[in-house]
């Protein structure tokens, strides 16, 4: 391989018996490199060119959320990254105002040695060296507008968010992403673990999304044998589903991080599992005669945040607190 000094991008051929490289040091090289060695395997002779787009190019790697990658995965994003042509790492800590590395949880303490390692460890292929700063993200960043995490974690009784589902399009959403999925595990087995812990949050989602709505309806239209079907067979499926999607979320998590921060997942998604228990009982209940009304359906379901019925139903809500249940859970 020839290498040239070049300021304009980069621009790599290859003839079959040798390569000519042509860009600018630091992270324009370990890129340059990536694509050489990535054509020379396909064996024919290729010409690439590439204009950066930013002279300073780098993703977020959130540590306020519990998980701290443990050093191997780092390096290993790290290593990836550098050869995609990204200069920058940045963390974030969240609404930590300082990162102190005494009488802190266990994930910031992690969090400021990932920070310190990484100078070393960019440096170390060519990226540039920006000392790694470790940003804060203002609270005004957490809402996104997406419905998985207000669907995973809503109570399938209560139906806070029942209002903002569109039931036949989410559910053939989770169906059609659970099988692309899939494949995707299939056809990347280094990134397996990754792939199946998406394909089974979306099988979980593709039930959940409409079960509390469907239930709703069933109880409405007094159709104890609809509910019946729900107790003997689509909640304990639920289940099924929740409790694979822990175990493949689990192994993906021992994988990348470390272990402090798995017991809020355990914590959440052992309260999602136990109410759905609740759920099989309570509509048991009502279809044996036991009890004869549900409260949880009785009462009339609202949007979440107290808009009209013909504007959008797309909402953001971040916070699990305020989706898991409409009682109070801290402060007490």
């Amino acid at each position: 391989m020839h290498y040239e000094e070049g300021d304009g991008g980069i621009a790599v051929q290859y003839d079959g018996q040798a390569a000519v490289v042509s860009c600018g040091g630091g992270s324009q090289f370990v890129r340059a490199f990536g694509l050489t060695v990535e054509g020379i395997r396909k064996g024919e002779p290729f010409s690439v060119q590439e204009t950066p787009w930013y002279d300073n190019l780098g993703v977020m790697i959130d540590c306020s959320r519990n998980a701290v990658l443990h050093m191997d995965a780092f390096q290993s994003i790290v290593r990836r990254l550098a050869l995609m042509g990204y200069t920058t790492r940045p963390c974030s800590c969240g609404r930590s105002s300082a990162i102190r590395t005494r009488g802190t949880k266990p994930c910031c303490r992690n969090a400021s040695r990932l920070a310190r390692a990484a100078t070393t460890e960019i440096s170390s292929l060519w990226i540039s060296p920006t000392s790694c700063p470790i940003t804060l993200r203002p609270a005004e960043a957490w809402a996104i507008r997406c419905p998985g995490k207000y669907l995973l974690y809503q109570d399938v009784l209560y139906g806070l968010f029942d209002k903002h589902v569109q039931p036949a399009a989410y559910k053939e959403h989770y169906y059609r992403s659970a099988a692309l999925l899939k494949a995707a595990a299939g056809r990347n087995p280094e990134w397996r673990s990754l792939f199946e812990t998406q394909a089974a949050l979306c099988r979980l989602l593709e039930l959940k999304a409409t079960a509390g709505i469907e239930i709703r309806e069933a109880y409405h239209s007094s159709d104890k044998e609809e509910l019946g079907n729900f107790v003997d067979t689509l909640l304990p499926e639920l289940k099924a589903r929740a409790e694979l999607f822990v175990n493949m979320y689990k192994k993906q998590w021992m994988q990348e991080n470390k272990i402090f921060g798995l017991d809020v997942f355990d914590l959440r998604m052992g309260g999602l599992l136990q109410r759905i228990e609740t759920a099989i009982h309570r509509i048991g209940q009502y279809v044996r005669g036991e009890v004869q009304t549900l409260e949880e359906l009785d009462e009339p379901i609202l949007t979440f945040d107290a808009r009209e019925d013909g504007e959008s139903k797309v909402i953001s809500v971040a916070l699990w607190h305020t989706i898991a249940t409409p009682s109070v859970l801290a402060g007490i």
